[in-house]
């Protein structure tokens, strides 16, 4: 013997059915939407880290030395501008560090700005 359920019942169920059909095609779209972002947004380059960057770039710098042979200055910002030197574009800790700590410490070198414009190197005493 069947039971015959209530039109309503049925119709709820069905109602019930399609809802989670629908919650997972929205999961389905949203991984896949995902998926071709990855594909086709590029990728940021890659933040310069460590020294060795900064090394070449520092070293890069058009360097005068001081009369006295004990270290030499550079510019670390552009002629006529208050922008950072495009070789020390991708390192901002460096010049936030220098004016934040007084001086770095970076390889065989010992920076620190002077003045307005001017990098100082001074050969690290070992």
């Amino acid at each position: 013997m069947s039971v015959a359920l209530d039109p309503r019942l049925e119709k709820l169920s069905r109602i019930e059915q399609a809802a989670d059909e629908l919650i997972k095609s929205a999961e389905q779209i949203k991984m896949d939407v995902g998926e071709i972002r990855r594909e086709i947004v590029p990728k940021p380059a890659p933040a310069a880290s460590g020294t060795e960057g900064l090394e070449k770039a520092l070293a890069g710098l058009k360097w005068t030395e001081y009369p006295s042979n004990n270290g030499a200055w550079a510019f670390y910002l552009e002629k006529g501008s208050d922008r950072v030197v495009k070789s020390l574009v991708p390192y901002p800790n460096f010049i936030t560090d220098m004016r934040s700590k007084g001086e770095v410490a970076i390889g065989i070198y010992r920076y620190k700005l002077s003045g307005e414009r001017f990098l100082q190197r001074f050969e690290v005493k070992r």
